[in-house]
This record gives C-alpha cells, structure tokens and sequence, in this order.
C-alpha cells in the first residue's frame, strides 16, 4: 500500500508539473510568443503527460477501492493493508495499458490534430 501512495504522490506532481508546463506553453503560443518553443513543448509532452495521468488515475482508483474493500479489523492491525482483488489490479492495468496505446496511436497517427 506505502508503494501505491508513493506513485500516486510522484505521478500526481508529475501530472501537476506537466499541466502547468502545458498551461504556460498554450498561452505563450496563443500570444505568439516563443512560438517554435511551446509548439515543441506541446508535440513532445503530450505523451509522457497522458502516461502520467493514467499513472495517477489507477493509483488513485486502486487506493480508493482498497479502502472499500478492508475491513475494519484490517485497517486496525495494519493501516498499510493492500486489499487482495488480482482480478480489480488486471482490469485497472488493461484499462490503462489500452488507453496509453490509444493515445499513443492517435498521437502518431494523426499528428495536426493534437
């Protein structure tokens, strides 16, 4: 469960970091500042930012869920507890697999459009 918080922290600063980046590069490039930078900024980090987002996405749904499934004992004895649900663990890793590729394809796919 410490390893579930520890990613769902540094992809949520991630994720953060990114949309900040991504935010000051669209209005630079809506202002015609710096142009040929944030369009560069926007083509390359599109992807690492979608990855990041499904990253701290499933983290967050896999806490979120173990906290439904622990029972109260459970959390008592070992407030680090990480619920079994390997079937939960697959769909959420497929989930976010099918999606990254998804984007992936669409970003290499179709390259004006984003």
């Amino acid at each position: 469960m410490r390893l579930l918080k520890n990613l769902q922290f540094v992809s949520e600063m991630m994720f953060f970091a990114y949309g900040a980046i991504f935010l000051f590069a669209l209005v630079f490039h809506r202002n015609n500042f710096m142009s040929f930078e944030t369009e560069m900024i926007g083509r390359l980090l599109d992807v690492p930012f979608a990855l990041v987002g499904i990253i701290f996405a499933i983290t967050s749904l896999r806490i979120s869920f173990n906290e439904q499934l622990s029972t109260e004992e459970e959390k008592l004895i070992d407030p680090n507890f990480l619920a079994e649900a390997p079937l939960l663990d697959a769909f959420l890793i497929l989930t976010g697999v099918l999606l990254f590729l998804v984007i992936v394809f669409v970003n290499f796919a179709f390259p004006d459009l984003i």
